[in-house]
């Protein structure tokens, strides 16, 4: 039995020895091939968490990126290429950050390092885990200590990732604020840039005008001005382009180190978003807001500005072209851009924008514009900024050099005598004088075409000088005598058609006829005017063809002179309706044995020529006045006339004009305006008395009654030239007779 147990135990040892030399190899070989899995596990788990890394820090970078790049935009750099260089800046900024390290969170985990350790935490676990259902059912107490683990795990990856997004954000930030420097440099820079183009654009501009830029000072002496014999100069200046300035942003956080440390990825991101709004509305309101061009551009946005309401349905094809390319519009679409950037404006966005402004628009020859004026007075609309003070003063100054260099061209006999320099009274000139002249000598002699010889022999001057071309002193001349024919066919028609309207209108109330020869005198008076204003708006355009100012022509038909001038006449024409009843007819001339026109008052029969001069002098006043209120309180200044030839027992010519208005009184030599001189005044206060006296008459005859209608036509004519042609004692028997005081 003995013998037995010793081989048993033999035999037992030798197995025992064979096992722990089998586990010993077995476990040589597993030891090694878990070191193997272990650095393998780890490289590939410090790979996944360094994806993860990039990944979120893309994100991040990302919506930085994109939040700042309307900021780029605006400050002048180029978005892309802005965004790569931080995307770049990014990548050198990684590497001041500690990579993620699994063994840390190892250690932290279960308190040991290595991942074999890893594992057997991890096992152990699992077998607890399994042990928990047998105990669970059998009703033994739990052990939580897998479930704490479980917890533990799922803490620490959560962790993990709170780590990774609270270092992205921490780059994201540092890049932010570098972006955030960047772009207020490049804004201010932007500013400067701004500032040194518009100085360089001005000097260049005024330089290329004879200017002399002297620091901040814009100088020239100029010609303004030239009388006969005599050339003026004047110093002119213009205002020197002044900076646009702005402190720059001020940012409400700060994304510095210091500030970001113990904060979490929520807080910093929010920093961060502050800051790019602090920077963003700065932006905004400096440079203005961004919008997209037509081909998916970002480009500053652009204001239209309306400046006449004419043009307010026309703001949005203004856009719509300001859009476009010029170069690539069409001949009809720029010539439509063009007339629409007169009373609409395109402004840059932003406090820039509206430093920089607009340039203002003057009138012309057709709206108004009047070198003798005030500049402000010729402003057809306002500037604004600073292009608003250089171009108030670089145009208007252009337009006064113009003027004095044209005024020195001028021939002798268009020269002032001597130089107005903004005086009330305007120097004549030798051919305007001479106008008068013929004028008057013309109604003196009755020879109605010498009135018109004074254009003939100035214009023979202007061809023989070289002053003006043959084709324009055959266009002047060819419009002289085109009005002349125009004034007189007007003239005799509203005369015919009035002759036959009156005489057709016989025993019709005084009412009826006023206004039939109201309406025909003004209704001829305005086709006289506008016809008129048609052929002085025939011109020699550029190429040397014959071209028409119709917007001019078409504004002239409802312009205030115009419309006033017809009612004046209109009105005029009905007062001497029913003061006069002016009629006339056809005869034959015993001595010359032509036909001619015999004149008869049927409303003032029996009153001498002079009488119904002094009348027609009246209702003339009357209408000239009314033409003036209307024209004054249109237009804001009228024209009288202060001096008559007929004061000089020689014709009815105007002499004196005599102009009121917004710029104050003006006066001229010239034949214009409302006749108001002395003699006129006082022939209209004989016409009044003579008025009154015809109108006595009229009732004393007809309140007659024991006379015919044909006896009572005939007393009251038979009165009216004992007004008319009776002397002092007659006049008062006349006087006597009316009063009731003498009877027939």
């Amino acid at each position: 039995m003995a013998i037995i147990i010793n081989i048993a135990e033999a035999e037992w040892d030798k197995a025992g020895e064979s096992l722990v030399s089998g586990y010993n190899e077995w476990k040589t070989a597993f030891n090694k091939e878990l070191e193997e899995k272990n650095t393998q596990w780890y490289e590939n788990y410090s790979k996944f968490l360094q994806k993860k890394q990039d990944w979120i820090d893309r994100q991040y970078l990302y919506a930085v990126n994109v939040a700042n790049s309307n900021v780029i935009a605006r400050s002048g750099l180029d978005v892309e290429s802005e965004i790569a260089q931080a995307l770049a800046d990014a990548e050198v900024a990684k590497l001041n950050f500690k990579p993620i390290d699994p063994e840390t969170y190892t250690d932290i985990l279960i308190g040991e390092s290595g991942l074999s350790k890893l594992m057997n935490s991890i096992e152990s676990l699992q077998n607890r885990g399994k042990g928990a259902a047998v105990t669970r059912k059998h009703g033994y107490k739990i052990n939580t200590a897998s479930i704490e683990a479980q917890h533990a795990a799922e803490e620490m990856m959560l962790q993990i990732e709170n780590d990774m997004k609270n270092a992205s954000a921490k780059l994201a930030a540092e890049q932010a604020e570098r972006m955030v420097q960047d772009s207020i440099k490049a804004s201010m820079e932007h500013i400067d840039s701004e500032n040194e183009n518009m100085r360089t654009w001005e000097e260049n501009m005024v330089r290329r005008s004879g200017y002399t830029v002297d620091g901040k000072s814009i100088h020239r002496e100029a010609v303004v001005d030239s009388s006969l014999g005599h050339t003026y100069y004047e110093g002119q200046s213009v205002h020197y382009y002044e900076d646009f300035y702005n402190a720059g942003p001020t940012i409400s956080v700060s994304l510095s180190k210091t500030m970001l440390d113990g904060l979490n990825s929520s807080a910093i991101m929010l920093l961060v978003e502050q800051a790019n709004y602090d920077i963003e509305n700065w932006s905004k309101q400096v440079f203005g807001n961004t919008e997209k061009d037509e081909e998916g551009n970002v480009v500053l946005k652009q204001n239209a500005v309306v400046r006449d309401s004419f043009y307010n349905d026309d703001v949005d094809r203004f856009k719509t072209l300001s859009k476009k390319d010029y170069d690539k519009l069409s001949d009809s679409e720029r010539k439509e851009l063009n007339g629409l950037s007169t009373g609409i404006v395109s402004v840059r966005d932003g406090l820039l924008g509206e430093w920089t402004g607009y340039a203002p628009v003057f009138k012309d020859g057709n709206s108004g514009l009047d070198l003798s004026n005030s500049r402000e007075s010729n402003i057809k609309y306002q500037g604004d900024g600073q292009m608003g003070q250089i171009m108030l003063d670089f145009q208007w100054n252009c337009m006064i050099e113009q003027q004095g260099w044209q005024k020195v061209a001028l021939p002798a006999y268009d020269q002032p005598l001597w130089r107005g320099n903004g005086s009330w009274f305007e120097p004549p000139t030798i051919r305007g004088v001479a106008s008068i002249v013929f004028e008057i000598v013309g109604q003196a002699s009755s020879q109605a075409w010498f009135s018109y010889a004074d254009d003939v022999i100035f214009a023979a001057i202007d061809l023989g000088g070289g002053f003006k071309s043959p084709e324009q002193v055959g266009l002047d001349l060819a419009k002289t005598a085109a009005t002349a024919v125009i004034s007189m066919g007007c003239s005799s028609a509203g005369s015919a058609v009035g002759n036959i309207a009156g005489k057709a209108m016989e025993g019709a109330s005084k009412f009826a006829n006023f206004a039939a020869q109201a309406g025909i005198s003004a209704a001829t008076t305005y086709v006289s005017t506008v016809a008129t204003s048609a052929v002085s708006s025939v011109y020699i355009g550029a190429d040397g063809n014959l071209a028409f100012d119709g917007e001019g022509f078409g504004k002239s038909t409802y312009s205030a002179s115009t419309i006033a001038g017809a009612l004046g006449a209109g009105f005029t024409a009905g007062l001497n309706e029913i003061a006069l009843g002016t009629r006339y007819d056809k005869v034959k001339d015993p001595d010359t044995g032509k036909m001619k026109k015999e004149y008869t008052h049927t409303r003032a029969t029996g009153l001498s020529s002079v009488n119904a001069a002094n009348i027609q002098a009246l209702n003339g006043l009357a209408g000239g006045l009314l033409t003036n209120a209307i024209e004054y309180a249109v237009d804001g200044q009228t024209t009288f006339n202060l001096l008559n030839s007929s004061l000089f027992g020689v014709g009815s010519v105007g002499m004196l004009e005599f102009t009121i208005g917004k710029e104050g009184v003006k006066s001229k030599f010239g034949m214009g305006g409302t006749n108001i001189s002395v003699n006129n005044l006082i022939n209209s206060m004989l016409g009044a008395k003579a008025w009154n006296t015809s109108e006595k008459i009229t009732k004393y005859a007809e309140g007659m009654d024991s006379l015919s209608p044909d006896d009572k036509k005939k007393l009251a004519n038979a009165l009216r030239a004992n007004y008319g042609f009776g002397d002092k004692k007659q006049l008062e028997n006349l006087d006597e007779i009316l009063k009731g005081e003498t009877e027939l």
